[in-house]
């Protein structure tokens, strides 16, 4: 099968770009032929690397809309319009990771009738991030929901009926070693992720162990916008010498030595591929009860708080410190990461794509993987 990955903004680092990378190497090992279209530059090149068959399709580096993410889609639909009629159809694009693919494809596709490979959306946020542009969404056949909670959001906010497919973003199962819980009275909290406080909320966390009493050491490991204001906030909340700052690690767990508690304090989350991965490595999370988290962190390996509810983050974290909860086992939350191993989850994509590309794909009703 020939697949199509049309990018929207990527940095090069992060979440997103794992996922893709993981998705679209995998496809290609199982013999479908695969290209990754670019719409805007990344940051960070190295990340291309590791993607296969990659196309820049945006506007050359002369052009004023050169990495702008809000600009005329019209020429963008014209360039990618352009790259069809001198290459192959794809028999499904996929179009990710915001809307705007989406409107970019289906403008492309528009005056092609019935040679028009079918769009599929695969947003990697809750839709709310992505206002004002949900209206795009409607020009797609199709959606991957990552988790429960957007395909719950999705069928909402559509405005006509169209297959929403859940399949959650996986891990690869090689080279996972459990990392090792503390030893004595000192505790090793752990944080994964982009140093910036809209979305992750890095700021309530710091704010949350400065009211901790008890033997404990936070990691940070991730870089970000926020850095500096949040070293500051350490430091006003005399809290620097509880906290080391790893920075930007390519393998962010090959640095833990000892880790007894993943924290995700974000505002929202598609996802939280981060939990995926600690739990693989046998460490429990505590998560934000925002959308995706509820779908890993379940029963008997973590647990979840309101979003932006710094005090009880404070309280679990205390009544952890006081031995007043007690962390599950390691193999209880080895055990909870298996369903999102990579294999399976190409076995759900290629069951998605199968069905897109068949002939009668316009019959089919809402697919649903639990």
């Amino acid at each position: 099968m020939k697949i199509d990955f049309l990018l929207g903004p990527v940095f090069g680092r992060g979440g997103v770009e794992t996922v893709v990378a993981e998705i679209s190497n995998g496809l290609r090992l199982r013999g479908h032929q695969i290209r990754v279209l670019q719409m805007y530059p990344v940051l960070f090149q190295e990340w291309l690397n590791k993607l296969p068959g990659v196309t820049y399709i945006g506007p050359p580096i002369s052009d004023p809309a050169y990495g702008q993410i809000i600009r005329d889609f019209a020429h963008d639909a014209a360039r990618l319009a352009d790259f069809y009629d001198k290459h192959y159809l794809p028999d499904v694009l996929l179009a990710t990771h915001s809307p705007i693919p989406v409107l970019v494809a289906s403008h492309a596709f528009r005056n092609r009738n019935d040679l028009r490979p079918p769009v599929v959306s695969w947003l990697h946020s809750p839709p709310e991030a992505y206002q004002p542009m949900l209206w795009m969404l409607n020009h797609a056949d199709a959606h991957i929901a990552i988790s429960t909670d957007i395909r719950y959001k999705l069928r909402k906010c559509l405005s006509r009926e169209q297959p929403i497919y859940l399949i959650h973003n996986p891990i690869k199962q090689d080279n996972i070693r459990p990392i090792a819980r503390s030893k004595g009275d000192m505790f090793h909290f752990v944080f994964v992720g982009r140093l910036e406080n809209r979305e992750k909320r890095v700021d309530l966390l710091i704010e949350s162990i400065s009211k901790l009493t008890g033997q404990f050491y936070l990691h940070l490991i991730g870089d970000g916008p926020d850095r500096d204001q949040l070293m500051k906030l350490a430091a006003v909340k005399k809290v620097s010498r509880k906290i080391k700052w790893y920075g930007w690690v390519e393998d962010p767990w090959s640095v833990i030595l000892h880790g007894d508690l993943l924290v995700v304090p974000s505002a929202y989350e598609g996802f939280s591929m981060v939990s995926v991965e600690a739990l693989a490595r046998g460490i429990p999370v505590l998560a934000t009860d925002c959308g995706g988290p509820r779908d890993i962190v379940t029963e008997g390996v973590g647990w979840l708080f309101p979003p932006g509810d710094g005090n009880a983050l404070y309280k679990i974290l205390q009544s952890i410190l006081d031995g007043q909860i007690l962390l599950p086992q390691q193999d209880c939350c080895m055990k909870a990461a298996r369903r999102f191993y990579i294999n399976d989850i190409l076995d759900k994509f290629v069951f998605m794509l199968t069905e897109m590309a068949s002939p009668s794909r316009s019959h089919r009703k809402c697919q649903m993987f639990d």
